[in-house]
């Protein structure tokens, strides 16, 4: 049967202290301190393992990622321009004009960076996107249609709501 009690914090720091400063033999410690012999492995585990993570730091391990936060903040930006120069494009193109080599990173990888940062694959606009110049124009002409209309008619817009 296994014991499934609370180990105190004072039993497995004096194991602790027992096992790296006073070099004592497991079967020492366990009568000195009467917990069973896996209980004093785990608690020499728990201790290697400590102080193994912290030497490595922060990062978990692994493969190590093929965009960097420096290019996924240098895509985010290309994709702004790109969505105010032209409205519609590849992400193929979004790597070419971020200087980002398809030899290094595969297209599949800029669109989950992309869905990542909120965005995922949109149906294109068929009308395209308003340019700068066409907005002005187009507010310069209802500006304009509202001021002949109060002239002439001596109405308002909320006339019409």
């Amino acid at each position: 049967m296994v014991f499934k009690g609370l180990i105190r914090a004072e039993t497995r720091a004096y194991v602790k202290y027992l096992a790296e400063n006073e070099k004592i033999s497991t079967r020492e410690i366990i009568e000195k301190t009467g917990i069973s012999r896996a209980s004093v492995y785990r608690i020499k585990a728990a201790k290697k393992s400590l102080t193994n993570t912290t030497n490595k730091g922060n990062h978990a391990g692994g493969r190590p990622r093929k965009l960097d936060s420096r290019d996924e903040r240098k895509l985010i930006r290309t994709l702004k321009l790109l969505r105010k120069e032209e409205g519609q494009f590849s992400s193929k193109r979004l790597m070419e004009r971020a200087g980002i080599q398809e030899s290094q990173v595969s297209n599949r990888t800029v669109r989950r960076c992309l869905k990542r940062h909120g965005y995922q694959f949109l149906q294109a606009r068929k009308k395209g996107l308003m340019s700068l110049s066409d907005l002005k124009k187009r507010v310069a002409f209802a500006k304009k249609v509202r001021n002949h209309i109060q002239k002439q008619c001596g109405l308002n817009w909320s006339d019409f709501i």
